[in-house]
């Protein structure tokens, strides 16, 4: 996988020194980074008495608009001191469209990065990036909060695999990236042979496939004894020192995984190894 243009989101409170992690990232890839900067648009007037609420939205917006414009210079002098090629963009957003309007720019872009160490306290979350990029733009997603990783030249990556249409899309998308890997080790957790379409040798086919392509590949099937697909990922991952794990996104529906928690939400959240979504 050739990354040329990098996205990052981030919201309008959020620190210049925000943007380090995605710098220093697309430094070592040789990348374009192109950040989005999403402010909360105030919420429509209602209609009363002398026109009040009116006045009260068209001072909001020009408020929100003046914020948005100081963070964008303010993130724009810290990029040219860092000397990367870049560009800002700025929108302000109504809160039902804001993945909308994250899909739209990272179409525009090979990748979407979420670098910084943790959310804005109040500003855009992860899992509206996630939204947006995954289910808007249909674009890669990257969660690497781990300084030094070795992205886009890992050497040691972990595939997660339950046969199901995103971890096929998973796979397929990341070809290149895992073929100049030494290692691909196949995980599978609690497989079964007769459901899921794992087929009577869990992981035989999806190994055959890539193995075509050139890659090394290991099989490893795992019990979950106890612990949830997340844990099971990190912990494995963990253990074999792995530079990246490769992941299908929201296999089960985003309302689900919001309310319930999740696979997909417990990745974005982890911050102890790279994570390559895709959806």
């Amino acid at each position: 996988m050739q990354a040329k243009t990098i996205l990052t989101v981030v919201s309008d409170d959020q620190a210049p020194a925000d943007l380090d992690a995605a710098i220093a990232f697309c430094r070592d890839s040789d990348a374009h980074l192109s950040v989005l900067i999403v402010g909360a648009a105030p919420p429509p007037p209602v209609v009363t008495y002398g026109g009040l609420s009116a006045d009260v939205w068209v001072e909001a917006t020009e408020a929100a608009r003046a914020k948005i414009a100081e963070s964008g210079e303010a993130l724009e002098a810290h990029l040219q001191s860092a000397g990367i090629p870049s560009d800002v963009a700025t929108r302000i957003s109504p809160s039902g469209m804001v993945d909308d309007d994250i899909g739209e720019r990272a179409r525009y872009a090979d990748i979407t990065l979420i670098a910084a160490t943790t959310e804005a306290k109040d500003g855009i979350t992860d899992h509206q990036i996630a939204n947006g990029v995954l289910f808007h733009a249909s674009k890669p997603l990257l969660v690497c909060r781990k300084p030094g990783a070795s992205f886009p030249d890992p050497k040691r990556v972990v595939l997660a695999w339950d046969a199901s249409r995103e971890a096929s899309k998973a796979a397929h998308d990341t070809i290149g990236l895992m073929r100049g890997a030494d290692e691909v080790r196949i995980l599978l957790i609690d497989p079964d042979p007769v459901m899921g379409g794992h087929g009577p040798e869990p992981g035989a086919d999806i190994a055959t496939y890539l193995a075509r392509h050139g890659i090394n590949v290991v099989v490893e099937r795992v019990a979950s004894s106890g612990q949830t697909i997340d844990e099971c990922i990190l912990r494995y991952s963990q253990d074999q020192g792995a530079d990246l794990v490769v992941m299908g996104a929201y296999g089960h529906s985003r309302l689900r995984e919001r309310i319930f928690g999740g696979t997909t939400e417990a990745m974005l959240k982890q911050s102890t190894v790279p994570v390559l979504m895709t959806h």
